[in-house]
């Protein structure tokens, strides 16, 4: 079926509450990718409301803008009938504007807003990623836990035990750990807590380490590899052409080193 985009509110007294109503105000956006849109309140209020007569004139009528303040993610909301402006309940005039109101998404950091500009990018070529030039992967200079959490797609990893190229990052009680969904070892999304990788970072770092050692059983063919250090890497948090992205190095932490026999290249570019 269709997907709409709903409103819920918390700790409130009316039908939209937390709890999914089939009358909860729709989000409505010019276009799948637009960062503006309108919403309505009117099939909130029955008729024995007294903001019934004012839903249905438009007075709950609002437009949406999505962006940024301070680096901080925000949807400023419009004045009451669209930002046009109307009789209130109280017989009093609401002025015309287009700021009335903004909400403030959690978890703020520098690159939250940019996650909301991608859109039917195909990523077939890393070289404009790794470049170093001024549109190539940029880094974050600051970053929260959250910044790092959510489900991620795995860009250039060839097509192995893994059938779909769904990661996620996790918040566990052993940090931030990482999922794979998909995958016939133990890395899928229902994971081992005591063997998933843990990604090792400072606070407000936007860079991060992460080992595989512990995924491999003795008996796993790639076992002396993972112990060696072949499967140890560096992440760096950051966007690319508005693309929030985690960039990651090469095996054995960018170094390099012996993988199936063969000799892998240092590089600290290596996967998205």
């Amino acid at each position: 079926g269709r997907a709409y985009l709903t409103t819920e509110y918390s700790g409130c007294q009316g039908a939209a509450g937390y709890v999914q109503d089939s009358t909860n105000p729709s989000i409505v956006r010019a276009s799948s990718t637009s960062c503006e849109a309108t919403i309505s309140f009117k099939g909130e209020y029955p008729s024995s409301s007294p903001y019934y007569n004012i839903s249905m004139s438009g007075g709950l009528d609002f437009k949406l803008k999505m962006g940024t303040y301070n680096n901080a993610k925000v949807i400023m909301w419009s004045g009451l009938y669209s930002g046009e402006g109307g009789e209130w309940i109280d017989g009093t005039r609401q002025q015309a504007t287009s700021c009335d109101n903004f909400w403030l998404a959690p978890a703020i950091d520098q690159f939250t807003a940019l996650a909301v500009k991608v859109g039917g990018i195909e990523y077939d070529d890393i070289t404009p990623l790794c470049s170093t030039d001024y549109d190539g992967f940029t880094a974050a200079s600051s970053c929260s836990l959250a910044s790092w959490v959510g489900v991620w797609t795995d860009l250039f990893t060839p097509a192995g035990k893994c059938t779909l190229p769904l990661r996620s990052i996790n918040y566990t009680e052993s940090g931030l750990t990482l999922n794979y969904q998909h995958c016939d070892g133990m890395g899928g999304w229902d994971y081992d807590a005591t063997a998933a990788p843990t990604l090792a970072l400072e606070p407000n770092s936007c860079t991060a380490s992460v080992s595989f050692k512990d995924t491999y059983s003795p008996t796993a063919d790639n076992y002396a590899e993972a112990q060696a250090g072949a499967f140890d890497f560096n992440l760096t948090l950051g966007a690319f052409r508005g693309a929030k992205m985690i960039k990651w190095g090469g095996m054995y932490y960018g170094k390099g080193g012996m993988y199936n026999g063969v000799q892998s290249a240092a590089t600290s570019c290596d996967n998205f």
